[in-house]
């Protein structure tokens, strides 16, 4: 059903276009072609707004004891020209180390997290965010799988 809502518009714009020549309708073929025109170029914009854009984290420790801080860097980048409008990141964090300054929401899995930022990248943007998390409890504790 949405794929044939999401079409809709193709179809539609074509029938106007008809419309608007068998009468002869300036207004009718410029709307036509102005839907088309804008709906090709927002599709297009759609399928290119990921490609290059480059997500890395990375930690200050590999280890650290119950207690401690450690460093998490969110590294996001924009490596070409057109710009990315909106861009949510969700990464999964364990219970066992919670943010020191940030906020998180439950994820419906046990043991973890969701830490959900959003942004906007320019071209050849890069972004960072430094967050702190502290160690609760002994073990290994596994960070991500993020999602964008």
């Amino acid at each position: 059903m949405r794929s044939l809502l999401a079409d809709a518009w193709i179809s539609s714009s074509l029938v106007l276009i008809f419309v608007g020549l068998v009468f002869e309708s300036t207004p009718l073929i410029g709307l036509g072609a102005l839907v088309i025109g804008i709906g090709g170029v927002a599709r297009l914009w759609t399928r290119l707004s990921l490609e290059e854009v480059k997500y890395n984290r990375k930690l200050s420790e590999r280890r650290v004891f119950v207690g401690e801080e450690v460093t998490l860097w969110l590294q996001l980048a924009n490596s070409k020209l057109l710009p990315v409008p909106w861009l949510e990141v969700r990464e999964r964090l364990p219970e066992a180390l919670p943010l020191v300054d940030g906020h998180t929401t439950p994820s419906g899995q046990q043991g973890a997290v969701y830490l959900t930022r959003t942004t906007a990248l320019r071209s050849k943007d890069r972004l960072e965010w430094p967050l702190t998390m502290k160690a609760l409890m002994r073990g290994y504790h596994r960070i991500g799988p993020a999602r964008i």
